[in-house]
């Protein structure tokens, strides 16, 4: 994404967490300016359910997900 001058660069991975059943998940997300990582956050939630992540800077340039997984019924 390029707002102005300025490129972002994001990137989100999801995994299922191994040893507490089924139900948890975890998102792993980097955000970066130019060659600049400026936020690497994890994010552990239950399948299903809806979470959030903000990450951004100093210069108040700021992302927002939601995330909400949606599996079918084996």
């Amino acid at each position: 994404m390029t707002l102005g001058d300025v490129t972002y660069e994001f990137e989100a991975n999801l995994f299922t967490v191994q040893g507490d059943g089924d139900d948890q998940m975890m998102v792993e997300a980097h955000l970066a300016r130019g060659e600049k990582e400026i936020a690497a956050p994890r994010l552990t939630f239950l399948r299903g359910q809806m979470s959030e992540i903000a990450m951004g800077e100093e210069a108040g340039d700021v992302l927002k997900m939601t995330i909400m997984p949606v599996f079918a019924d084996d």
